[in-house]
């Protein structure tokens, strides 16, 4: 069932986040806050340092 949900949100995540990387970042937001998957702290990491 987890996979499902997963696949899911991830799928959510790649068909609505036009516009490269950092348009994924608000749809990662909140899925690190209802899911709980991963800490918040991740997604900052994940923003490039330019």
């Amino acid at each position: 069932m987890i996979y499902i949900h997963l696949f899911w949100e991830f799928m959510k995540i790649g068909l609505f986040a036009v516009g490269g990387g950092m348009a994924t970042l608000p749809f990662l937001q909140r899925l690190s806050e209802s899911a709980s998957w991963y800490p918040q702290s991740f997604i900052i990491d994940m923003v490039p340092y330019t």
